[in-house]
């Protein structure tokens, strides 16, 4: 579904991949869209087990966490070679104006990934090093958009350089950035 997008794969071909007979997709899921909801939280766990404790890690400073974060989904995106895209943006494109619970769902996430990086944010706030006349949680948003659309960007050239200009963005707002090596 990353690949091909949820109407372009069938109940079939979904099947086929699990390697089960087409009727006991129905075992699992009631429905395509109940399966649409199930990758997205197992797509939301990995960004979570992956990526999101980055910004809990307390032995870095909050700028330093935010970049670890964000450039760890970038060097995701970049191991698919850029194509797949983010899955809740894919699907919150694509099933946004047909299925309130996937549009729902996918809202929730990223609600999710903006109260994690505005506690961040907060703390780098606390500590003088956001430079920002913006809420936490404002510029958690924001960040949370111009990192989608990067994605967009370089699922369409296939390339990191939306990903460098995102970062030159983040330095905008802890400056301490641009002068610190990147982290891995």
């Amino acid at each position: 579904m990353r690949r091909a997008g949820f109407h372009a794969v069938g109940v079939q071909e979904i099947a086929s991949a699990a390697s089960v007979p087409k009727g006991s997709f129905y075992n699992y899921f009631a429905t395509k869209e109940a399966f649409g909801l199930a990758i997205l939280d197992a797509y939301w766990d990995e960004i979570e087990r992956d990526h999101l404790v980055k910004l809990g890690d307390e032995t870095r400073c909050p700028a330093e966490r935010v970049r670890a974060f964000f450039q760890g989904l970038s060097q995701m995106h970049a191991d698919t070679g850029f194509g797949p895209g983010c899955l809740i943006g894919n699907l919150a494109l694509e099933m946004g104006n047909t299925s309130d619970p996937i549009r729902a769902r996918a809202a929730k996430l990223l609600r999710q990934w903006e109260e994690a990086l505005a506690a961040c944010l907060e703390e780098a706030r606390r500590t003088g090093t956001l430079q920002s006349g913006l809420e936490p949680r404002s510029l958690a948003a924001i960040l949370v958009e111009a990192f989608e659309g990067a994605v967009m960007r370089a699922k369409v050239e296939r390339d990191a350089a939306a990903f460098v200009r995102f970062e030159a963005l983040l330095a905008v707002f802890l400056p301490q950035l641009a002068t610190a090596a990147p982290t891995q």
